[in-house]
């Protein structure tokens, strides 16, 4: 029985179908699935033809049209497909797919079928199956994990690679390893695998070689995590790359730090102790202590800045020269990347035009506050800092309505990442390649 894709049931944007179809494609191709039946809308067949070309033939959408289907796709472009209005064959597993090419199992608990590394350890194994936890964040004795296969694999510990980083060790020396770090934007939030900066970056980099004739080879590898702050990034690092040895750490971050630093425990902060509201409502259930008032506006409650600017950016800097410290005691090198948000740019893409109004008022205050952040981070970053310190948010600014780079007001799309990969790419072609061929 081969997949049935089912096209957007409304009339939508062009320009937005090909990220989805795209994820699906290669959903399927990873499980050696190379068939899929397509439909769509009768008043719909012409567009949707248009789009997929001649090679993949576009069918009605009828009521028993999907009922010899295993596996039913619905891409989701703003209308939700009524569900009783077609027939499944029994035990169809069923999907909505956003514009961004996320995949999510609809009303069925997750298996190692979506997720082979679900049972992989302890951990993941005692983690959420429920539908509604697809994507999740869980207890882990160091922190938490994190786990959302939406967008493609991931490995046991939730990062985007597929490499064995224990075999990294004993590489050739022409063999150049980077390790990236990061929250949600850094992991890839909305984008496939080949889309995110590292893998482009990877791609940058080793097409260079080619271009040039030299001898390295550059393995880069995401070690992000949705929601992380720099200290989560220190931790991955000591759990993770203990036998790396990289040549390179790329933390490609800001945001979380310098959104939560503005609302955790004033104390916490003082202390460059960061961390995400979650923390304090975790603690909350384990010891019932509900009845006792949090630090963390949280809630229904509007958001609000308790902490200074300067306290919240000094705690936030404190942090990465601990983090450069610890990688250049190792030998390796570190760039530090300022990400850059939807405000970054000066003019918004129609398709990026809708996100504003897409967030509450209930986070206003400490989203209004971030541009003010980043550019005191800039004006007040003193020079010894400045020499491993990449201010992407700034060099976003010249991209006006003419580049699609987001997907909300902190996750780049597929076309931001491509621009982050080029930036880094740049700053490592001056400062770094030259040593490493001569080397």
């Amino acid at each position: 029985m081969t997949a049935a894709i089912v096209m957007p049931i409304a009339p939508f944007d062009p320009e937005r179908l090909p990220q989805p179809l795209e994820s699906v494609f290669l959903h399927l191709a990873r499980r050696n699935e190379s068939t899929a039946q397509c439909f769509a809308t009768p008043a719909l067949i012409p567009l949707c033809q248009g789009l997929l070309g001649s090679s993949t033939p576009v069918a009605p959408l009828t009521f028993d049209g999907l009922a010899d289907h295993a596996e039913v796709y619905f891409i989701h472009l703003g209308v939700a497909p009524q569900l009783k209005a077609f027939r499944f064959a029994s035990g169809c597993r069923i999907y909505m797919v956003d514009e961004s090419g996320g995949i999510h199992s609809l009303n069925r608990a997750l298996s190692e079928f979506d997720d082979p590394e679900l049972n992989a350890h302890v951990f993941n194994r005692l983690g959420p199956r429920d539908a509604e936890s697809a994507s999740a964040f869980f207890h882990f004795p160091f922190g938490y994990l994190y786990r959302d296969v939406s967008w493609g694999p991931i490995n046991a510990f939730g990062h985007r690679h597929e490499h064995d980083l224990r075999t990294l060790a004993d590489r050739p020396r022409t063999h150049k390893v980077i390790l990236g770090y990061g929250g949600s934007a850094a992991w890839g939030w909305g984008c496939l695998p080949h889309q995110v900066w590292t893998g482009v970056l990877e791609q940058i980099l080793n097409a260079r070689m080619n271009e040039m004739g030299g001898d390295l080879s550059f393995s880069v590898i995401n070690l992000a995590g949705p929601g992380h702050v720099i200290i989560h990034e220190m931790i991955t690092h000591m759990l993770h790359a203990h036998r790396v040895n990289p040549d390179l750490v790329i933390t490609l971050d800001g945001t979380n730090d310098l959104w939560n630093g503005q609302m955790c425990d004033p104390f916490l902060v003082a202390h460059d102790v960061v961390y995400q509201e979650e923390q304090e409502q975790w603690a909350q259930i384990l010891h019932q202590s509900s009845d006792r008032p949090r630090a963390y506006a949280g809630g229904g409650d509007i958001k609000r800045g308790i902490n200074q600017p300067g306290v919240n950016i000094r705690a936030y800097v404190a942090r990465v020269r601990q983090f450069r410290a610890m990688i250049e005691a190792s030998g390796a090198k570190f760039i530090w990347a300022l990400q850059p948000m939807l405000f970054s740019k000066s003019g918004l893409h129609r398709l990026e035009t809708g996100i504003p109004t897409k967030w509450t008022n209930a986070d206003k205050e400490i989203r209004v506050n971030m541009p003010l952040l980043f550019e005191l981070l800039n004006r007040e970053l003193p020079m010894h800092d400045r020499d491993v310190f990449v201010n992407i948010h700034e060099a976003f600014k010249p991209l006006e309505s003419d580049a699609f780079c987001f997907w909300d007001i902190v996750h780049p799309s597929p076309g931001g990442h491509k621009r982050i990969a080029e930036i880094l790419a740049a700053r490592i072609e001056e400062s770094l390649l030259p040593k490493w061929m001569n080397a």
